[in-house]
């Protein structure tokens, strides 16, 4: 039923923005009922989860051009807003949860994304596989995934020079696969077993307890490869 209801609920605008049609608040007592719908956001996250890409490029094209996005500690946002819309008749109601929450969610997640979470949930093994499990303020990693097959977590990290911080990354069960290695865009970093590192760059890399730490340096922008020897068996 997906195409006929969100066609029913899509207001078109310029340029390929789209909006929606928002029914009129019904009346108690003679005061029109005023409350936190949030259709707006929850439209977008929906025509996200569905998977329908155009869709979601026209409500996000119509949210960053009506909806005065704004950028607060490093993060994106959509400031609340009460007025319903402007003397355009552009809609440009901004509930907190649209704003802070949904239009957010709807620009990471995925197509089904919502579905494989619940339907197909991590099992135990996912948990003790490696894994960064903190960063820094600075620190923004906009992509890690473990490959169990190959023995190695793939992560894109990059530190900003926007936000105050110590460029740390902490990667957690790692060090019992064995020795390891670092490498960032193919150029060798570290390399250790146990708690011995061997450093070869600038970028400071060292043990603490059970975990690997990596001190980005101001600038640090790379792909980078940690490999247990496990995995490089595997790959042998």
């Amino acid at each position: 039923h997906y195409p006929r209801q969100i066609r029913d609920l899509l207001k078109a605008g310029v340029d390929g923005a789209l909006s929606i049609n928002v029914p009129a608040r019904p009346e108690v007592m003679g005061q029109r009922i005023v409350t936190d719908d949030c259709d707006f956001g929850w439209v977008t996250a929906w025509a996200s989860e569905m998977g329908d890409a155009e869709t979601l490029r026209g409500l996000l094209a119509h949210a960053d051009r009506y909806m005065a996005p704004a950028w607060l500690d490093g993060g994106l946002y959509y400031p609340r807003n009460d007025g319903v819309e402007n003397a355009d008749g552009i809609r440009t109601l901004v509930e907190p949860m649209s704003g802070n929450v949904l239009l957010g969610y709807a620009r990471l997640n995925i197509p089904d994304g919502l579905w494989h979470l619940y339907n197909e949930p991590w099992g135990t093994t996912h948990f003790e596989e490696p894994a960064i499990v903190a960063v820094g303020a600075d620190v923004d990693i906009s992509r890690a995934v473990f490959d169990p097959g190959r023995g190695r977590l793939d992560f894109a990290v990059e530190r900003r020079t926007d936000v105050a911080g110590d460029g740390m990354v902490r990667i957690a069960r790692l060090l019992g696969r064995g020795p390891w290695s670092l490498s960032c865009d193919g150029a060798n970093i570290a390399q250790g077993a146990a708690a011995d590192v061997q450093m070869a760059g600038a970028v400071g890399v060292e043990i603490e307890g059970d975990d690997v730490l990596i001190h980005c340096p101001e600038g640090f922008a790379h792909s980078c490869v940690m490999t247990s020897a496990a995995g490089e068996a595997h790959l042998g």
